[in-house]
């Protein structure tokens, strides 16, 4: 992931951190884009608020600007979640559908 962190994430009062996903089929949201855009698109503030406020159209516009080549063809499924801070993450795609998994509930064989 990128470091360019120049953005602000969503912190509810409870200090839990919104992130953002696109459950439908079709498009990704945040994996449908490169990294160095990916990231701030799960986690930017103005996004989660415009989707919390049930503006997805807004999410799009918002996010179009992040770059010139921005894929927001997901933004009308998108999704807040909410996880704890420093919750290991990520987030799977499987035909335009993402969905959020934890490091803490994978299962992994150990040879």
């Amino acid at each position: 992931m990128s470091n360019n962190k120049n953005y602000e994430k969503y912190i509810r009062e409870d200090g839990a951190v919104g992130v953002l996903s696109s459950p439908g089929f079709g498009a990704g949201w945040s994996t449908w884009n490169r990294d160095d855009v990916a990231e701030r698109m799960v986690f930017d503030k103005a996004l989660v608020e415009a989707v919390l406020g049930d503006n997805r159209g807004l999410a799009a516009e918002i996010a179009s600007g992040f770059d010139e080549y921005v894929c927001v063809l997901g933004a009308g499924d998108l999704e807040v979640s909410f996880l704890h801070p420093n919750t290991a993450f990520r987030i799977e795609e499987y035909d335009g559908s993402e969905s959020i998994q934890e490091f803490s509930h994978m299962e992994f064989y150990h040879a």
